[in-house]
C-alpha cells in the first residue's frame, strides 16, 4: 500500500497534507469547469484545453451558437453571406471581432455531436 502523501499520477510524494488537498481542489475545480463548458457550449474539451479555453470563455458564450459561421469567417478575404448569416454577423459583429485573435484555436474546437463516430460498427441481422 502506498504512503498517505503519495501521488499516483506523478509518482512523487506531497510535502504536506495541505499541499495535497490544495492540488486536489485545483484539479477538481478544473474538471468541474470543463464539465460545465462541455454541457453549456457543447464543445469536446479536455484538461489540455483548459488554459486556452479559460482565455476565451467570455467570448465563446456569445459566439458558440454560430460556430459554423465563425469557422467560415475570414476577415482578410471577401465574404459572401446569405441573408440569415448576414443578420447573425451584423448582430454579433463585436463578438466576432473579439474572437479574431483566437480564431485558430476556435477552429480546432469540435462540437460534441460532430465528433468522429466510432468506426467499429456492429451489424446485427435477424
Amino acid at each position: 500500500m502506498p504512503p498517505a502523501l503519495y501521488c499516483v499520477k506523478t509518482g512523487l510524494k506531497y510535502e504536506s497534507k495541505e499541499q495535497m488537498l490544495t492540488l486536489r481542489r485545483e484539479n477538481d475545480n478544473k474538471k468541474q469547469k470543463i464539465r460545465y463548458w462541455r454541457k453549456k457550449y457543447n464543445y469536446d474539451l479536455t484538461l489540455d484545453d483548459y488554459e486556452k479555453f479559460m482565455q476565451i470563455n467570455k467570448i465563446i458564450k456569445y459566439i458558440h451558437k454560430y460556430h459554423d459561421l465563425l469557422i467560415k469567417y475570414n476577415p482578410d478575404a471577401e465574404q459572401t453571406f446569405n441573408k440569415e448569416e448576414l443578420e447573425i454577423y451584423v448582430k454579433n459583429h463585436k463578438h466576432f471581432k473579439d474572437a479574431l485573435p483566437h480564431i485558430d484555436y476556435i477552429r480546432t474546437l469540435k462540437l460534441i455531436n460532430q465528433c468522429e463516430p466510432n468506426s467499429d460498427l456492429i451489424t446485427i441481422t435477424f
